[in-house]
């Protein structure tokens, strides 16, 4: 990854505006969010590589654990469902 790639990832944990960030960086506001939308899609594509979901069933409880491992956390119920993907049709 090049150096201005790199510095606009470090640059997500300032959590600023875009316009404080790529001002910072030393680059065009236009320039950044078109580089940060680049990171962010192979950041993305990454992660949902790295993810591990486990599905356990106890026939006796009659009761089924599933859970992942995944490399950030989860905000929502929905991005919950969404990662492990889970049929909320067949489970409440």
């Amino acid at each position: 990854m090049s150096y201005l790639k790199n510095k606009i990832l470090e640059s997500l944990k300032w959590k600023k505006s875009p316009a404080y960030c790529a001002s910072r960086l030393g680059i065009s506001e236009e320039e950044y969010v078109k580089i940060k939308g680049q990171v962010l899609n192979k950041f993305k594509q990454v992660h949902n590589q790295d993810s591990k979901i486990t599905e356990s069933v106890d026939l006796e409880k009659g009761q089924s654990t599933i859970s992942g491992s995944f490399t950030y956390e989860p905000k929502t119920a929905e991005e919950i469902i969404k990662l492990l993907k889970i049929d909320k049709k067949v489970w409440k």
